[in-house]
């Protein structure tokens, strides 16, 4: 969208861009932290279990792990935004 250099800007529409942008914002980090807290959580249980030589139980347990970090985050971002 293009502005006219000589429209005043409205406050009230420069807040309401605001909103939507950190909304938006937030629509796209959600699942991009829960996604990463699982690959992490995973790979992390993968490698563990290729030292180990347990496969494929630890993999299971810290995908577990990420899963429910990922959870936590995801509701501790959503309670900070209101």
């Amino acid at each position: 969208m293009v502005r006219d250099e000589k429209t005043p800007r409205s406050p009230q529409r420069d807040e309401e861009l605001a909103k939507q942008a950190s909304r938006v914002g937030l629509g796209i980090m959600i699942p991009t932290v829960f996604a990463a807290a699982v690959v992490v959580g995973c790979a992390l249980g993968w490698w563990l279990d290729e030292m180990l030589g347990t496969a494929p139980w630890l993999t299971l347990v810290f995908l577990g792990f990420g899963i429910a970090a990922g959870v936590r985050e995801v509701l501790r971002m959503l309670r900070r935004m209101g």
